[in-house]
């Protein structure tokens, strides 16, 4: 990654996105940190036309909210920039007398970024108050990582371990995801990853590996699927063994769980 490297926004990409593959606007975007691959487009995303009359809640920690505050989301908006830290299990909708149980929940987990072959990873740092306008991939820096574990009812948990390739281990035992969403790559330096993953989550039924690909390639490209490695598949396959299945994603396409 050049830090020097200006952010650029592909509003032709997120249009197509939306016209095509994300044609209703979510009730919550989790960030899981302040990353340029993970938090450039949220400010767009926010500020599109389908999206500006939505109600669309932002989970993240003090760094990520505000970054995205300095990328230009509207005050109207300042409500909808939700504060968490981990530990945090929030329903939805809120408790009324015609809601008395959610239609599902996120519950909030404290996590850690990947660690590359020198046990390190940039941009980092944390920011206390809404900086100038970042310009670029350097001024994006991760302010802390989060995790989310999804629970619809008592018939599916979808734990999102997503965002990097590394997890605080006494923070997310005895969760016990269905489906577990991993990322899979950049752990050079984190001991035992993958195993320690699963055998802290109890063995979760379904893994989906994520964050594997070459994070350039265009979603519109024909190469995109590609630039994927595929071996992340078998690899924790082999792992995982009889106990459950481990997905193969492509990108922009859904699964039924």
């Amino acid at each position: 990654m050049d830090p020097d490297r200006p952010i650029e926004v592909d509003s032709r990409i997120i249009d197509w996105v939306l016209d095509q593959h994300v044609t209703a606007a979510p009730e919550f975007v989790l960030v899981t940190h302040g990353h340029w691959d993970h938090l450039a487009d949220v400010a767009p995303l926010l500020n599109h036309p389908r999206w500006q009359d939505r109600r669309i809640r932002v989970l993240g920690g003090e760094t990520h909210l505000n970054l995205i505050r300095a990328m230009g989301v509207p005050s109207a908006r300042e409500a909808d920039l939700v504060l968490v830290t981990g530990g945090e299990n929030l329903r939805y909708p809120l408790k009324s007398p015609e809601q008395p149980r959610p239609a599902y929940t996120v519950e909030v987990f404290r996590s850690l970024h990947s660690q590359l072959g020198e046990y390190g990873f940039a941009p980092a740092g944390t920011l206390t108050a809404a900086p100038k306008t970042p310009t670029t991939l350097g001024e994006l820096v991760e302010g802390g990582t989060l995790g989310y574990q999804v629970a619809v009812g008592d018939r599916l948990r979808v734990m999102f371990l997503s965002g990097t390739a590394n997890f605080a281990e006494r923070e997310v035992a005895g969760a016990a995801p269905d489906v577990l969403v991993l990322g899979a790559s950049g752990h050079a330096a984190v001991h035992d990853y993958f195993e320690r993953a699963l055998n802290a989550l109890g063995w979760p039924r379904v893994v989906i590996p994520s964050h594997h690909d070459d994070m350039v390639t265009p979603l519109d490209s024909p190469e995109v699927h590609n630039s994927v490695n595929r071996e992340v598949v078998g690899t924790l396959q082999s792992i995982l063994g009889d106990r459950g299945q481990v997905l193969d994603p492509r990108h922009l396409e859904q699964f039924e769980l």
